[in-house]
């Protein structure tokens, strides 16, 4: 976002794009609930299949149970007995969830740590139920790393990766 010179400047920068602040809120946040919801069963019969116990488990301590019984010599087809990871759902963020500077806008950077404080409550919701939840928050890469070039600041090097 461009610096500001005076408070009618600021107002008009926050306001910028009103109308597109609840649609793409709505897109960035329901999506991540909506299809975690819709792919929960399937998770776990993922895990079931895996032979890990279904359902929720609960209280310190209580470590989840796998069956390994279904795993003789011919295994479970495309399943590894020493394969221990569980269904797990990952959604996608961005780094401005992170940041204090609106780089892009404020409703962007608003919705990017929405979407990352869903993931991280969904980490705890479903662990339970044997689920894992995980968020990818993808940045921007410095010119540092892109060709050796050298920036004073993130914001430069991001910029500059896109121009």
């Amino acid at each position: 976002m461009n610096k500001v010179n005076t408070v009618k400047h600021m107002r008009d920068t926050m306001l910028k794009d009103w109308s597109l602040w609840a649609p793409s809120m709505v897109t960035n946040t329901s999506a991540i609930v909506g299809v975690s919801a819709a792919f929960l069963p399937l998770l776990d019969a993922t895990n079931r299949r895996r032979g890990w116990e279904d359902g929720k488990v609960s209280g310190h301590g209580h470590a989840r149970h796998r069956n390994r019984d279904g795993f003789g010599e011919e295994g479970v087809e495309g399943m590894d007995e020493d394969d221990e990871n569980l269904a797990q759902i990952v959604a996608v963020g961005r780094v401005e969830g992170f940041m204090r500077e609106a780089t892009v806008g404020l409703a962007y950077s608003a919705r990017m740590a929405a979407a990352v404080h869903l993931g991280k409550m969904l980490t705890t919701m479903l662990a339970e139920c044997g689920v894992r939840s995980n968020v990818v928050a993808r940045g921007f890469f410095s010119m540092d790393a892109r060709n050796g070039g050298q920036t004073d600041s993130p914001t430069e090097s991001a910029w500059a990766c896109i121009r």
